[in-house]
């Protein structure tokens, strides 16, 4: 999700190769289209976001320098909850985004198929194989940008009620 200016409307914004085949070179070309120049990239646990995003973008030397340039745009959500700067609860001690979205948002990941990251990505490698089936593969990634989506329109609801909090 992207927010053009404060108090802006947020934008959904979604990436998927549906191919075989590496998809780090489509990947980063998007990632540089919907990231842009300027602006803070908001994220849960931005050390990890960041180092992903250097190393896939060695596979695309056009794109590195952006890269190296964007981790400083990098704003990390995990911080506050994780130093308990804010805590609820409902968090029950954990500062992971799965217990922090339904205490702090009330979101939650118990309707989707896809319920975490690791999962997320097995079933992609899964259904990436030469020769899957089609349909299966549509459906799996259909339920991807699901649990894709709660995750970032998560983040934009912790910084509204963040904001709200100050």
């Amino acid at each position: 999700h992207r927010i053009e200016e404060p108090g802006g409307e947020a934008r959904h914004f979604a990436f998927q190769v549906a191919e075989e085949g590496d998809p780090r070179q489509e990947f980063m070309r998007a990632a540089r289209t919907s990231l842009g120049d300027r602006g803070s990239i908001v994220a849960y646990n931005a050390s990890f976001e960041s180092r992903v995003l250097v190393e896939t973008s060695q596979v695309l030397p056009e794109v590195e320098s952006w890269a190296l340039n964007a981790t400083d745009r990098f704003v990390d959500l995990l911080v506050p909850f994780r130093s308990f700067l804010y805590y609820h609860p409902e968090q029950m001690g954990s500062a992971s985004l799965k217990r922090v979205l339904p205490a702090v948002a009330n979101i939650s990941y118990d309707e989707l198929e896809i319920r975490e990251g690791e999962q997320a990505g097995r079933e992609y490698l899964r259904v990436m194989e030469p020769g899957f089936d089609p349909m299966e593969r549509a459906r799996v990634l259909r339920d991807l940008e699901a649990y894709c989506s709660v995750d970032t329109l998560g983040l934009v609801a912790i910084v509204d009620r963040l904001s709200s909090a100050t």
